[in-house]
């Protein structure tokens, strides 16, 4: 079974391409969503900051996060990239994913999909290659 970690950008892609998405003017509307809780210990009295993905329903409406970034799938991502002619695959001598433009050198490569297709798409719009 996978875990929703490998089926969606990692946190450190995600705030990446967050803030990519946003100067391109770009929204979205992820099924997952990377969401930063803080955890009061009272025995130290200490705040514990962690992230962890949800889905919409999960944690978003009750507003007790402190900071959220989309959580995209390898799905969502692709809807955005469809006319840019991309592959995404699996390179076994490299034991990672990789995505590439069929007519262009660069190819971004990740642990996961959802993550190479990501740096891709970072790169498109720093670039200013992405066309709305």
């Amino acid at each position: 079974m996978k875990t929703l970690e490998s089926i969606t950008t990692s946190l450190e892609v995600s705030k990446k391409l967050d803030k990519a998405l946003k100067s391109a003017g770009i929204k979205v509307e992820p099924l997952f969503w990377w969401l930063e809780y803080v955890e009061y210990q009272r025995n130290s009295n200490k705040e514990i900051y962690y992230w962890g993905i949800y889905r919409e329903s999960e944690g978003i409406i009750c507003n007790e996060y402190r900071n959220k970034v989309p959580a995209l799938t390898a799905s969502e991502i692709g809807e955005i990239l469809k006319k840019y002619e991309m592959e995404c695959i699996w390179f076994e001598e490299k034991n990672s994913w990789g995505c590439y433009q069929t007519c262009k050198p660069e190819c971004f490569y990740s642990d996961t999909e959802a993550d190479s297709r990501a740096l891709m798409l970072c790169y498109l719009i720093d670039s200013q290659l992405l066309k709305k």
